[in-house]
């Protein structure tokens, strides 16, 4: 698929929590980089900057797949019906329950993913006082970046499991 992949570089990723004050930019095929307008993380606290990074964080994930689904429709040519073998099933539903977990190497942002649907960020107790805004930033960027990398991990694993021992 490099030239999908190629195509897919064409297409960065960027989307903004509905409050307009964290943004996240996706260049592919993975690499996140998550901003902060300076004092938000300060006046609004650990616990709403992390709900927040985890809105960012379904409205990122949403953008990628729409935007890969219709890059990958524009530059595949579509085939006919796929009839879904029962491995096919059983890899989906894997795929639905997949769960990973990264930190930021200072361990002040953790992400946890469930199936690419489910988000949940947690920021630790006392780091908006003190690493700020931007050192939130900084941290979810890591993190995100690490669960992204684990997930991907997870996903070739799991496709190797249904697909490869099977044939």
């Amino acid at each position: 698929m490099p030239v999908l992949s190629e195509e897919l570089q064409r297409h960065p990723v960027d989307v903004s929590t509905p409050n307009g004050q964290l943004f996240a930019h996706l260049r592919w095929p993975d690499q996140i980089e998550i901003t902060i307008d300076p004092g938000f993380a300060e006046r609004r606290g650990d616990q709403e900057t992390a709900e927040q990074l985890g809105r960012l964080a379904r409205l990122l994930f949403a953008a990628r797949a729409a935007t890969y689904e219709g890059v990958k429709n524009q530059v595949l040519e579509p085939n006919g019906p796929r009839i879904e073998r029962p491995r096919d099933i059983a890899y989906r539903e894997a795929y639905e329950q997949l769960a990973v977990e990264a930190s930021s190497n200072d361990g002040s942002v953790s992400v946890t993913c469930v199936g690419l649907q489910f988000w949940t960020v947690t920021v630790a107790s006392g780091s908006a006082d003190r690493i700020g805004s931007s050192g939130i930033a900084q941290a979810a960027t890591e993190a995100a970046n690490k669960v992204v990398a684990e997930l991907r991990q997870a996903v070739r694993d799991l496709r190797h499991e249904t697909y490869k021992s099977h044939d």
